[in-house]
């Protein structure tokens, strides 16, 4: 059963194909393979300038910004309102690079079987050169896995697949609004500021990955402190919109506001500032605002926490220095005196022996050690006055040794 199902799938898909095939051929020549919306119609996306979408009571133009920069958008319809730049960026790309499957050449007179007799809308892609190239969005063929197109000022049919321009269709100017309070790259930051308080704490980039404070002391900052920090501003966005353009920013707790981050990015002179305000008395949240942006939106709580940085928790804490002891009584007490040197003996006495290296027992004696200087006689003591001393006797001449010469 499961079988017989998918061979009469094939069957369908197959002779729906055909028919299309049939009916296009019918209608209309082809002209060349698949290709990208940007190359059809002879323009790049990064030259886009401007996105008009006409829809039926509902429409919406995109521009740059190029007060502010190439990655800069603005809402112009239905309200002036800055829009968020990724966001109007990667609609502009994805729409350049979406899949032309091919082109129906030739003049057609009968547009209503592509829905083209009365399209459903239009959208006009413009460029800085001043090329305007306006489509008008007509149906699907009859299979319904490809739309088609027509060029407003020329004839050829597009057949694209539906997804890429049908989300346009249905795109709000709320989706393109822009909720960031900051952003910017890590690594290209060069120094910022957290202002909270009445109080600001200034930090230096002092190398790939070292900060210095430099207000309102001179220190070292703590590295992993640091780049917590700036992980949570770097591409803050806000949860929701609060408010399009307030006229009273006090009631937000915005002006003054409560905190100020101010970051300085690598070949920028301005800084790039956000700010927050009061609570969301409904949920908690914080208010904040890009310096640029007049709309208020909604951020988590935590964010303050890190705007409001004291210094103590970015400093780096100072080495810890050993502490003296007082001496003690026993370091008080004098040393004790080196010992007495050993005897020295003579000269040519001979080295004292290890008795594991001692002569063997019917070895012949030592010879007894020699002095070279005769041993001086002591002092005659004298007589006591008006006693005259016994006379001494002289010495017994010594007896000649036995080997003695002349012997």
């Amino acid at each position: 059963m499961k079988g017989t199902s998918t061979l009469w799938a094939l069957v369908v898909a197959l002779g729906l194909g055909g028919y299309v095939y049939f009916f296009e051929r019918g209608q209309a020549p082809r002209e060349g393979g698949a290709r990208q919306l940007q190359q059809v119609l002879g323009y790049r996306a990064d030259d886009v300038w401007k996105l008009e979408l006409e829809r039926k009571n509902d429409p919406l133009w995109l521009a740059r910004d190029k007060a502010r920069g190439a990655a800069a958008w603005k809402i112009e319809k239905p309200s002036n309102a800055v829009a968020d730049g990724e966001e109007a960026g990667r609609l502009v790309k994805d729409l350049s690079e979406a899949t032309v499957e091919r082109v129906l050449t030739g003049k057609n007179e009968n547009l209503a079987p592509f829905g083209l007799n009365k399209p459903a809308w239009e959208l006009t892609i413009a460029t800085d050169g001043g090329a305007r190239h306006t489509l008008l969005v007509g149906g699907r063929d009859p299979g319904g896995s490809s739309l088609y197109l027509k060029r407003k000022d020329r004839d050829g049919i597009l057949v694209m697949a539906p997804s890429t321009v049908e989300s346009l269709q249905t795109k709000k100017a709320e989706d393109l609004k822009d909720k960031t309070v900051i952003a910017f790259e890590k690594d290209k930051v060069e120094r910022f500021e957290l202002t909270a308080g009445g109080k600001t704490l200034a930090v230096a980039r002092a190398g790939a990955d070292a900060w210095r404070i430099t207000a309102p002391v001179k220190a070292k900052a703590r590295t992993e402190k640091v780049n917590s920090i700036l992980m949570t501003f770097e591409r803050l966005k806000g949860t929701k919109f609060v408010a399009e353009d307030p006229k009273d920013l006090k009631s937000y707790g915005l002006e003054p506001p409560a905190a100020k981050v101010a970051v300085w990015v690598r070949g920028e002179s301005a800084p790039r500032i956000g700010i927050l305000g009061g609570k969301d008395p409904s949920n908690g949240d914080v208010y904040a605002k890009a310096a640029h942006n007049p709309a208020v939106v909604s951020v988590y709580s935590y964010i303050m926490s890190d705007a409001e940085t004291k210094l103590e928790d970015l400093k780096e804490p100072e080495p810890v220095k050993a502490e003296k002891k007082p001496a003690s009584a026993a370091d008080k007490a004098p040393a004790a005196p080196p010992p007495p040197p050993a005897a020295t003996l003579p000269a040519n006495a001979p080295a004292a022996q290890d008795p594991a290296s001692a002569a063997p027992a019917n070895a012949p004696a030592p010879p007894l050690p020699t002095i070279d200087k005769p041993l001086k006689a002591a002092p005659p003591k004298e007589a006591p006055a008006g006693k005259t001393p016994p006379a001494r006797k002289p010495p017994a001449p010594a007896k000649p040794a036995a080997n003695a010469p002349g012997r």
